[in-house]
């Protein structure tokens, strides 16, 4: 028997456990490329979307910014756990790179949380910081495209005793906020990520309780009535494409996820939490799967060793994701 993808198709979402059965399937179907062919007519620029956790590497943060400036495409990249610097460094680190800074988050006690930076041509509209949300939302327009990008860094399961009921809440509660800032009910534009700090699979990103992002693009059509507060919002699926990296590690001669680490209470060694998420207009807008770096501005992301896995003592214990999306030039700019 198939799983139900966690939303069987019917007007009002009902949640369903996911089994280790159901994610040995979901793995087998994970490799999306023919479904993320892009769009057949009207793309006019390509926006590179780029997520990264630095682990605190004080010389990373400029290459990154280096590589993505050179490939001439407009990008929009957030970085977690960098360098602190204050907003003035920031603006001209990213001058000397031929880029923009955009906004940071700064926590007390976490230096450089979240920190995000943009081609030129992207601009931002606004912006909005929430440190104990750890979001930042930002309202841009690229080519005349009105995007919503949220970047995140989503609550610590190694370090701190995080509960998956707290968890779960945390990321219900990303919703209402996203809503809220866009004002829109259709949840069009909208860009989630960063290291999230959960894997595709888990229940906080997968089900309707959360922040509900599926894989399959069929599953884009249902609708989820959540009560917040006295106010009844109706939600749409967001689509994550991160799925189709997924495959089994141990069944891999290569580290294949974006960071590596033993949970303190057991379980798998290979992870995917740094991921990019999209609205279901911009599922359609995607060009390829997301891609897990090998290197950045020509310095190695993975360890020598045969498996290939990221590293503290070497760049970062995370590997930087991008995804490309396609977007018709509305303006002349």
């Amino acid at each position: 028997m198939r799983p139900t993808h966690g939303c069987p198709r019917s007007p009002v979402v009902r949640l369903v456990s996911v089994s280790t059965e159901d994610l040995a399937w979901w793995r087998s179907r994970a490799s999306l490329d023919s479904d993320l062919r892009g769009l057949s007519s009207g793309i006019v620029v390509g926006l590179r979307l780029f997520t990264w956790n630095l682990h605190l590497n004080p010389d990373i943060l400029g290459r990154a910014l280096s590589y993505l400036s050179a490939t001439g495409s407009p990008f929009l990249a957030c970085f977690q756990e960098s360098k602190r610097l204050s907003r003035l460094d920031y603006s001209a680190l990213a001058a000397h790179h031929g880029c923009q800074f955009l906004e940071a988050l700064q926590r007390s006690k976490s230096p450089g949380d979240l920190v995000a930076f943009a081609s030129n041509d992207v601009k931002n509209k606004r912006s909005d910081p929430r440190p104990l949300q750890r979001i930042v939302a930002l309202e841009l327009d690229v080519f005349g495209n009105q995007l919503f990008a949220f970047l995140l860094h989503g609550l610590d399961r190694r370090n701190h005793e995080q509960t998956s009921a707290s968890r779960l809440n945390y990321a219900a509660n990303l919703r209402p906020f996203m809503r809220a800032f866009s004002g829109r009910d259709d949840d069009v534009g909208t860009i989630v990520m960063g290291d999230l700090n959960a894997q595709p699979f888990d229940h906080e990103i997968l089900t309707g309780a959360g922040l509900w992002a599926v894989f399959e693009k069929h599953d884009l059509d249902q609708r989820l009535q959540r009560l917040v507060g006295a106010q009844e919002m109706i939600l749409r699926p967001l689509f994550n494409p991160m799925w189709s990296c997924i495959q089994r590690c141990e069944e891999s001669g290569r580290f294949t996820g974006t960071s590596y680490f033993k949970p303190p209470g057991g379980g798998p060694l290979c992870h995917w939490l740094d991921q990019i998420i999209v609205s279901e207009d911009l599922s359609n807008a995607i060009c390829a799967s997301p891609r897990i770096l090998d290197s950045i501005d020509g310095v190695p992301t993975r360890t020598q060793s045969a498996k290939g896995r990221p590293g503290q003592a070497h760049v970062s214990d995370h590997l930087p994701v991008e995804l490309d999306i396609g977007l018709p030039q509305k303006d002349n700019q």
